[in-house]
């Protein structure tokens, strides 16, 4: 999925159960996967629509299944993927918070 880029601030970087250096790349909206060598792996791309979209990946995490939670300061978001990049599930609301004062 998804096509390598040059890392337009990277911002948080994770090692997998495999040694795969997973990278947020902020300004790309994109997360980059690398093997242990540096070789690119895979690349989920957040400029899509829908399910696939996410601003900003500022946080990284994995779960015990090896599912990458993606933390998207711009869309108000926690989004999971697989490590083959399938979309899972999403925690919070695109449209941003309301009613603060």
């Amino acid at each position: 999925q998804g096509q390598f880029m040059w890392l337009n601030w990277p911002r948080a970087v994770i090692i997998d159960s495999n040694n795969n250096l997973i990278v947020s790349d902020y300004m790309n909206h994109m997360i980059q996967i690398f093997n242990e060598n540096g070789g690119w792996l895979l690349t989920i791309d957040g400029k899509g629509s829908g399910n696939h979209s996410f601003q900003d990946p500022w946080g990284l995490a994995l779960d015990p299944q090896g599912n990458i939670h993606i933390a998207a300061y711009g869309s108000y978001t926690i989004k999971v993927f697989t490590k083959e990049g399938v979309y899972v599930r999403m925690y919070g609301d695109p449209n941003g918070p309301s009613g603060i004062a």
